[in-house]
């Protein structure tokens, strides 16, 4: 059975969408800044999306997996996440569309070799969206195969329920399309 969506969460994708946008443009260190130089390289390129499971979209993660070959350039990641994670309430939202529940949201994107969880990134985000550029392991083979994507929710007060979890998003290199970037 389809869980429901809020009617209102059109309003979180519109602000997810506008920082993944913003976050385009921000400049970058180590690995994932290696990615946007120059000279020809294939990569391929595929969006993402997972929520924390809630009825209001408390939690949310969008964007792209940019997936790199290893015949890229040293220095690369295997994989770049870029985009955002949002956490409601924003405090730009003009009308709330979910109360503050005290908790915040964690995005966790991890890379994978032969099942062998090889590396993993968490951003996390309390009532804001929080810009992603991140790289998951070295580019060197054995390549990453697959990365999930599970947003989840975590108590500010220890004393709350344990945290909890969305649906996880698994995503392979062969379902991305690739580019000449």
């Amino acid at each position: 059975m389809p869980r429901s969506i809020h009617p209102v969460a059109a309003v979180l994708a519109v602000v997810l969408s506008a920082a993944v946008v913003s976050a385009a443009g921000i400049g970058t260190a180590g690995p994932a800044s290696a990615a946007t130089g120059a000279g020809p390289r294939t990569r391929a390129e595929q969006p993402f999306r997972a929520d924390s499971g809630d009825d209001c979209p408390y939690g949310v993660t969008e964007g792209t997996l940019d997936w790199y070959p290893p015949t890229a350039p040293p220095g690369l990641a295997s994989v770049v996440v870029r985009g955002s994670v949002g956490d409601q309430p924003l405090p730009i939202d003009p009308v709330r569309i979910c109360e503050d529940d005290g908790w915040r949201t964690v995005a966790v994107y991890s890379a994978y070799r032969q099942r062998t969880l090889v590396d993993e990134a968490r951003i996390w985000a309390d009532n804001d969206v929080v810009p992603v550029t991140v790289g998951l392991a070295p580019n060197t083979p054995p390549v990453v195969d697959s990365v999930v994507v599970r947003v989840c929710r975590v108590p500010a007060d220890p004393r709350l329920r344990p945290m909890y979890c969305g649906a996880p998003q698994v995503h392979r290199p062969d379902a991305a399309v690739t580019t000449g970037r």
